[in-house]
């Protein structure tokens, strides 16, 4: 027995080194990686000698219920002195021992897991996501999915974490991110007319009706992701012209195509379930704070192909918090323009939404729209979409926020930046999409929102279009390019907001013949600005108005060739460049960098609020560059 405590004592030993190491970091003990704690423990351990290995029984006699496993190197196993049944196989145990908050970690696969095996390690993972139903989350669990498996089932989350101690979900294992699928794969298929291939597997109709439609998506050999394209069915397929062209009859799914699909493409997903990850809807007038799903994270996940979102944490009538969404593939939702069709649908205060991939989505990329029956007064606050990227926009194409109206909703302290928002893909114009939406429509108060540092490219409508927002700071952002095809008003708008703060942005518009004239920057209604300065225009169709007003001096159309005019009368951009090409490094290729010699480079003035770039290099703290992105000179030989 002296070995077996040696054997507590280390794994007590390492809980708090752990708990140390998180500490000086600063990261809540919940949240810590197992891979770098892996590699923290290797490293400050070394290759401790064990005179003996615990079993499993004797460490849930000793210490109770032992949610996960210290991570030793491989030397310290081989050192050990094995003896005893039901040995703990330290080499493949993945996660920790918190033996003072009894903390879970639950594991899955899809590949290798067993429903009935207990879920506490990598070796006895569970299989499906629905084994988790019925299994109470506490502060600080953990569910990991292993990397490279595929579930294709509603993943049903619930539990609350606490404001110190989190719940997260995410994976464990080396390769791509875990995939949860909204879709069917559909094979394998039999050619009944020329070109014609029928599915001979039963499939719900993608396009279910409602709210709930999705597209049938077409995954190329190549890794691309193509939209299908439905037609109405009939029985002698007239309608099934053109490839990607699908339709539906009696539980069969139809597609044209010149060889059998499952050759040609590495898969057909037909959409079948309305969410990839959901959150129990909590509705009604009465509802208790211990009914609220928050505090929670989800972190490297895969989430496509649904018929209406990628994560729902449901239109919930509470002031929920807590919510980050990390490093996440979300994208290929519901149709295009659909109503309801969502990468991210969510409200929570202090809530995270960074560093990740949403694109495809038919409606909204990130949707914060408060559309509430029972929660007057609701407030929302502290929240941030940071360092995502956006593309293939339908209807908004990054983070759209709107609340309904009359319902007196408060929103404050909201920041976008850092974002790539790109619609250069869309060659097709099938509905325009703004990059960045905000309406606080009538009876609800939005203020200080921060959006800097966003890179928007090739807007099939605004890049920017607020609405009803008070005191918003929008400040060194690149925006560059218009759908060839597009015809908005303006690449930023503002209707009926106070207070901005506009700074240090480049607008360079490319609209040549619109049918209409399309502004760099318009406002309307009672917009105001506190501050309009340091900012760099261009038109590159001279007989384009770079900016415009409904109240304000110079009336809706102001040429460039007026600059001296509207500078001197409306006593904005006083110090800003005269409008003129910002010489990106290669705007059409998406590289908006700065030459030399560009007339941003250090043109700009110092902002409190954005001290670093949209690459992270820090900002000149005197003159910075108008735009996202600081100059880098080569250094002086």
């Amino acid at each position: 027995m002296k070995t077996k405590w040696n054997m507590l004592r280390l794994l007590f030993c390492g809980f708090l080194t752990i708990v140390a190491w998180k500490s000086l970091c600063g990261v809540p003990s919940s949240t810590v990686s197992t891979a770098a704690t892996q590699s923290k423990l290797t490293s400050v351990m070394g290759d401790a000698n064990l005179d003996s290995v615990l079993s499993l029984a004797d460490i849930h006699t000793s210490v109770g219920h032992i949610s996960g496993y210290l991570i030793l190197s491989e030397s310290a196993f081989q050192n050990a002195n094995i003896n005893g049944d039901e040995v703990l196989d330290l080499r493949d145990v993945v996660g920790i021992v918190n033996l003072l908050n009894d903390q879970t970690i639950y594991y899955l696969s899809q590949s290798e897991g067993d429903n009935d095996a207990d879920g506490r390690s990598p070796m006895s993972a569970w299989k499906d996501l629905s084994r988790l139903e019925g299994v109470e989350l506490h502060p600080g669990d953990q569910v990991l999915l292993k990397a490279g498996d595929t579930w294709r089932e509603t993943f049903y989350v619930h539990g609350r974490g606490a404001i110190d101690s989190w719940i997260h979900f995410g994976s464990y294992g080396t390769g791509p991110r875990p995939r949860i699928l909204g879709s069917e794969r559909a094979t394998p298929w039999v050619e009944i007319a020329p070109d014609v291939w029928e599915c001979q597997v039963d499939l719900a109709n993608p396009y279910q009706g409602g709210y709930s439609y999705g597209e049938v998506f077409f995954e190329t050999l190549d890794g691309r992701v193509q939209w299908g394209k439905h037609v109405d069915f009939d029985s002698g397929f007239s309608q099934l012209q053109n490839e990607f062209d699908w339709t539906w009859n009696d539980s069969r799914l139809f597609i044209r195509s010149t060889e059998d699909p499952d050759i040609r493409y590495q898969a057909v997903e037909a959409p079948q379930r309305d969410s990839c990850v959901r959150f129990p809807d909590i509705n009604g007038s009465t509802v208790l704070e211990s009914d609220y799903v928050q505090y929670l994270s989800f972190d490297r996940l895969e989430l496509m192909f649904a018929r209406r979102h990628g994560i729902y944490p449901g239109y919930n009538e509470v002031e929920a918090h807590g919510l980050r969404i990390t490093d996440c593939r979300i994208g290929c939702i519901g149709v295009k323009g659909g109503a309801s069709a969502y990468g991210i649908a969510a409200w929570h205060s202090d809530m995270l939404i960074k560093g990740n991939t949403i694109h495809d989505c038919g409606r909204r990329g990130v949707s914060l729209n408060t559309y509430t029956n029972y929660t007057p007064g609701l407030t929302l606050s502290n929240i941030r979409i940071d360092g995502n990227h956006f593309f293939n926009g339908f209807h908004t194409t990054g983070p759209d926020v709107s609340s309904m109206s009359g319902r007196g909703h408060t929103m404050h302290d909201v920041t976008i930046c850092n974002n790539l928002i790109d619609d250069r893909g869309i060659v097709e114009l099938e509905g325009t999409s703004n990059a960045i939406y905000i309406n606080a429509t009538s009876g609800n108060s939005y203020h200080h929102f921060y959006l800097y540092n966003n890179v928007i490219l090739g807007a099939s409508a605004r890049a920017i279009l607020l609405f009803n927002l008070d005191r918003p700071l929008i400040a060194h952002n690149s925006v560059f390019g218009n759908h060839p095809n597009a015809n908005p008003y303006a690449l930023i708008t503002f209707v009926d907001v106070t207070n901005i703060d506009f700074r240090n942005n480049i607008v360079h518009s490319t609209l040549m013949n619109p049918p209409s004239m399309s502004r760099c920057v318009l406002d309307e209604e009672n917009t105001s600005f506190s501050y309009r300065n340091y900012n760099l225009y261009f038109q590159s169709n001279p007989d384009q108005p770079f900016t415009g007003s409904e109240n304000g001096f110079g009336g809706w159309n102001v040429f460039m060739w007026q600059w001296q005019t509207w500078t001197q009368g409306s006593g904005f951009d006083l110090n800003s460049p005269e409008p003129q090409d910002p010489r990106f490094v290669d705007a059409n290729a998406g590289n908006l960098e700065l030459q030399p010699g560009s007339p941003a480079a250090n043109a700009g003035t110092p902002c409190p609020e954005v001290l670093i770039d949209f690459l992270g290099r820090p900002r000149d703290l005197q003159n910075p560059c108008i735009g996202a992105l600081e100059l880098v000179l080569p250094p002086k030989r």
